[in-house]
């Protein structure tokens, strides 16, 4: 708008002066400065937007650590592993790294490490996020910190070779998809803590064959152990008994073929 009145105004001058005899300048040479200087004001904020963005990515930057064969972040009292660097088959998690506590296990840290076969999580780690462990072919033993209390969604997923979990004396969920598609795990210890199992918490373990449910657990959730083709021996504490909806939970096994004939008939 500025630009507009400018340039308006240089016109009425312009007429103004030949009327009376004098001598104007150009039009078009007012015209070509004022747009130059509107078109350098213009691209200014420009400038500071990006300068804004570059600070606060660099921030998000410095959040991001290393030391060894792991990518952290530091919080004011505890660490968050982000990455696992190393191509190592066995690895314990530090209790600490540099004096602070390892106390997560991020999103994603140990994803497609297929040369790991077993992983040891220590007491000070009291949460593990999804996909911590997914697509880790060749794990076959996963021992669990009893700090934690459940079993993250999907936190191993995919891991084909895992033939044995062991989960310590706090936990008290399996969640959904934890074990999804563990096609060689064959044993898992399910401690009298546990009071729920999620929908497709087993789904797909095809190489498990037997469980047994500790009275402790009141609620097992529809397609728990759906897809678990070789699941035929099956212990249910008492109280479920009267639950007419128990066999949803063991959809599409041996064991249910056993009890309720073939499933979806």
């Amino acid at each position: 708008m500025k630009r507009y009145i400018k340039i308006i105004s240089a016109v009425l001058l312009t007429a103004a002066l030949s009327a009376c005899g004098g001598n104007a300048p150009e039009v078009s040479e007012i015209e070509e400065t004022e747009i130059e200087e509107a078109d350098i004001e213009e691209t200014e904020p420009e400038e500071n937007d990006e300068t804004d963005f570059q600070t606060t990515e660099a921030e998000e930057t410095d959040n991001t650590q290393s030391s060894g064969e792991y990518e952290y972040i530091v919080y004011d009292d505890h660490i968050k592993l982000t990455k696992y660097l190393g191509d190592e088959a066995e690895v314990t998690i530090p209790n600490n790294i540099a004096g602070v506590k390892v106390t997560v296990i991020g999103e994603e840290t140990f994803q497609g490490c297929e040369n790991l076969k077993k992983a040891v999580i220590p007491e000070n780690v009291v949460q593990i996020e999804g996909l911590a462990f997914a697509g880790c072919k060749n794990l076959t033993e996963f021992n669990v910190s009893q700090m934690i209390t459940s079993a993250f969604a999907m936190t191993v997923d995919g891991c084909n070779e895992t033939t044995e979990t062991t989960f310590l004396s706090n936990i008290t969920a399996i969640e959904t998809l934890t074990f999804e598609n563990c096609e060689s795990l064959r044993e898992i210890t399910i401690p009298s803590s546990v009071t729920k199992i999620e929908m497709w918490a087993f789904l797909g373990c095809t190489g498990l064959k037997k469980i047994v449910i500790p009275d402790s657990v009141t609620e097992i959730e529809s397609g728990a152990f759906q897809e678990c083709t070789s699941l035929s021996d099956v212990t249910l504490p008492e109280h479920f008994d009267n639950d007419d909806d128990i066999y949803l939970a063991f959809a599409d096994t041996p064991w249910y073929e056993k009890n309720y004939g073939e499933y979806g008939e």
